[in-house]
């Protein structure tokens, strides 16, 4: 166990593991017995069973990458605003890689980073509901620190080592994370569209004319925004406008 700084939406505590199934479903079973309703990290050196958006796999070498999540007992939450937590973790990961002098960082809807059109992390955002409110929430990250072989996806995966080309430790850019995180969120917590221009201004191919799978059927399509409860808006040939959910659009 690591003592960390006082934080009220991270947690003072960050536990680390060296093996779980997945970090977000450690956090769903442990979450009923969490009577001290405390926010807290935990982190794992490997995942055997890691899970990203609609139950896809998250690859992940032993010890080379940072698999952590979040659970956080922030209350005041709408159920409605559960996006705008997605936009602003977005923007902290994005932020945190441009410190690090990484170039060409984007967002791609609804949940991964990317450095030009590889992939570099994943976002997993998971609630507990309780009436029109959440009671809780378990934020999930993936995000490729020095794996150098990733196998053959769609989508090709990069990490922090393959292009910068040195070694990074996993743990100070957690805590580098975890302090933009909180910072954020003090920002969103004031205002839950606080982010909503800055997550326009870095979206992946955001006002670009491209093709792509609508409800399987190819169509050349321009993204156009994101509404508040996280629907894609895209304009189509015929200049209607869509609102998609995950699935119902594919980048091709």
């Amino acid at each position: 166990m690591i003592k960390q700084d006082n934080n009220t939406f991270v947690g003072q505590l960050h536990f680390h593991f060296s093996k779980l199934n997945s970090t977000n479903k450690f956090l769903q079973e442990f979450g009923d017995f969490n009577n001290d309703r405390k926010s807290f990290v935990i982190s794992t050196d490997y995942q055997t069973n890691g899970v990203g958006q609609r139950g896809s796999f998250w690859e992940s070498e032993p010890g080379e990458n940072l698999l952590f999540s979040m659970f956080s007992f922030y209350q005041y939450l709408k159920i409605n605003q559960t996006f705008a937590i997605n936009k602003m973790v977005s923007i902290s990961i994005l932020t945190t890689l441009v410190n690090l002098g990484i170039e060409n960082v984007k967002i791609k809807w609804p949940n991964d980073i990317l450095i030009g059109d590889e992939k570099i992390a994943g976002i997993l955002i998971e609630n507990s509901i309780q009436g029109e409110k959440v009671k809780s929430l378990i934020i999930g990250i993936g995000l490729n620190i020095n794996q150098l072989k990733f196998k053959d996806y769609k989508r090709k995966c990069t990490s922090l080592k393959k292009v910068k080309g040195i070694e990074f430790s996993r743990f100070d850019i957690l805590e580098k994370l975890k302090k933009t995180i909180e910072t954020n969120f003090s920002k969103l917590k004031n205002d839950f569209t606080a982010f909503d221009r800055e997550y326009l201004e870095n979206l992946y191919q955001f006002n670009v004319w491209k093709g792509y799978l609508i409800y399987n059927q190819r169509k050349n399509a321009c993204i156009k925004g994101v509404s508040f409860g996280g629907d894609l808006e895209v304009k189509i040939d015929s200049e209607e406008i869509l609102s998609l959910k995950n699935k119902e659009i594919v980048f091709i």
